[in-house]
């Protein structure tokens, strides 16, 4: 059995993983760091643009918002059920953790918000440089990390009721035990898992699709934790509203279909009702949340072809998102493209068209209200009573029961109507071990268990029940922060 010493054992490469790895090697502490992937990195590479408050470069963009009101929006916006000492480091840690990926190389270029209303909270870096986790990989090597990658984590070693080590499997199939002072886990959440899924509230495949693969997330760490007497927390899916399985994107659609989710659309559930006001759309986690919450987990959206047409002139008189970059970087190394750019200039008709083709039952292209009814499989009779109501709001330009606003309510005649079912989609499962504000993992008796911490998706119970997108970039940011955490906890501890 090949036997390995270190000051501070790490049971994942994702963002969380490599914070704490950096934090505590580069104040001396020995660190084994361990994944049962082939890379660092985790599930996307590092994560998107950190959330962070009062950075050097909100300031410089004008940001009016202070950590006391991300704070008590955080607060507010949970009822106060989750730890506020937690959420407290978090948000007062984020700022520097921006200066901290700087001194290393990244190279952030603006801030933004998630949906119009939102704050700037979203700290965006050139994506032609190197992304967080090379960076972070980069530095631990620097500092004397050693990576065992490929290398499973099977079981948690305890000793007087303190952690002490892990043992586990190596890429070759051969045991290998660790001695540690301390020990993080950092695994990821529970994504993978269809049973911790449903534990969760979803079935994956029926009311949660997922554009991104996390198979690898099962919740191994979860369930290492748990048998040592770490208390478990509530678990929650993060989601947002999205289109089926293969035709997701990183706003709910491929951006080719973005014509489907657009606020002017009808959204009706499986019944035929209208359940909510359209324009909410903007906001992808409080409309995952409407669709999950109909009859059999979804929803369906309809427009017409007078709308159709409008929502092309519009994007060809101003187009969305980001611009082509006609100067691409010749020494980039080569990127695998997103599950979603296969549909990149490919007509939206056509998309639907061959999706019916290959048997997909959540595209309707129909040239009557009768036959769209039949591809979606709503009662008819619902949905012309509901489309009746809807189009007479229409005409009066108010909404008096969901109070959608005015210059969303277009009617909807036809001939030719479009649309898609909608569900939740997701970036991971949170939570399910519970955490202090040193990311100690507490046991039932909320004392810490000696020598064991949790940093990342693993222990993120600070959102309640929904994603925040008020203050986008949090779950990155939070894998990160809470890595920093831990690792400055076991300084302070260790040294």
């Amino acid at each position: 059995m090949n036997k390995i010493n270190c000051d501070v054992a790490i049971i994942g490469a994702g963002p969380a993983g490599l914070a704490a790895a950096v934090e505590a090697s580069s104040q001396g502490l020995s660190v084994a760091v361990f994944d049962k992937r082939n890379k660092t990195g985790g599930l996307r590479n590092g994560g998107i643009g950190p959330f962070a408050v009062e950075s050097s470069l909100q300031e410089r963009s004008f940001v009016d918002l202070s950590k006391e009101q991300a704070f008590n929006y955080m607060m507010e916006f949970t009822h106060w059920t989750t730890n506020a000492r937690l959420v407290s480091e978090y948000i007062n840690l984020s700022a520097d953790t921006i200066d901290w990926l700087e001194s290393m190389g990244i190279k952030f270029e603006s801030v933004s918000a998630y949906y119009k209303g939102g704050k700037q909270t979203q700290h965006n870096f050139n994506h032609k440089g190197k992304n967080i986790a090379e960076v972070l990989t980069e530095r631990a090597n620097a500092c004397g990390v050693v990576f065992h990658l490929e290398s499973t984590v099977q079981e948690l070693t305890v000793q007087d009721g303190a952690v002490v080590g892990l043992s586990g499997t190596d890429r070759a199939g051969g045991p290998f035990s660790v001695s540690a002072r301390a020990v993080v886990v950092a695994t990821g959440g529970f994504s993978g898992s269809p049973e911790m899924v449903h534990d969760a509230g979803y079935t994956m495949d029926q009311d949660i699709m997922y554009t991104f693969d996390m198979s690898e997330t099962c919740g191994d760490g979860l369930k290492m934790i748990w048998a040592v007497g770490g208390q478990k927390a509530p678990m929650m899916m993060d989601t947002y509203v999205g289109l089926t399985k293969g035709y997701g994107g990183p706003l709910g659609t491929a951006p080719a279909l973005a014509c489907l989710r657009q606020p002017v659309n009808l959204m009706v559930n499986q019944k035929g009702q209208r359940f909510m006001r359209e324009d909410l759309c903007t906001n992808p986690g409080y409309t995952g949340n409407a669709v999950h919450a109909q009859y059999q987990g979804c929803a369906v959206s309809l427009l017409d072809e007078a709308m159709y047409q409008q929502y092309l002139e519009d994007q060809r008189l101003h187009p969305s998102g980001p611009p082509m970059d006609s100067n691409p970087d010749p020494n980039a190394p080569p990127r695998e493209p997103e599950p979603f750019e296969r549909f990149n200039g490919i007509p939206m008709e056509e998309i639907i068209a061959q999706a019916r083709a290959e048997g997909c039952a959540d595209f309707f292209m129909a040239d009557t209200l009768e036959e769209f009814a039949a591809q979606a499989n709503i009662p008819l009779d619902a949905l012309k009573e509901t489309l009746a109501e809807y189009n007479a709001m229409c005409e009066n330009r108010e909404d008096p029961i969901f109070h959608k606003s005015p210059k969303f309510l277009h009617p909807i005649r036809g001939p030719k109507y479009y649309g898609a079912r909608f569900f939740c989609d997701t970036y991971g499962g949170l939570g399910g071990v519970k955490i202090n504000h040193k990311a100690q993992v507490l046991n039932d008796q909320e004392d810490p268990i000696p020598g064991l911490y949790c940093a990342g998706n693993d222990a993120n119970t600070i959102y309640g029940n929904s994603y925040p997108f008020y203050l986008c970039g949090n779950t990155s940011s939070f894998a990160l922060n809470s890595g920093r955490l831990a690792g400055k906890a076991i300084c302070k501890q260790l040294l």
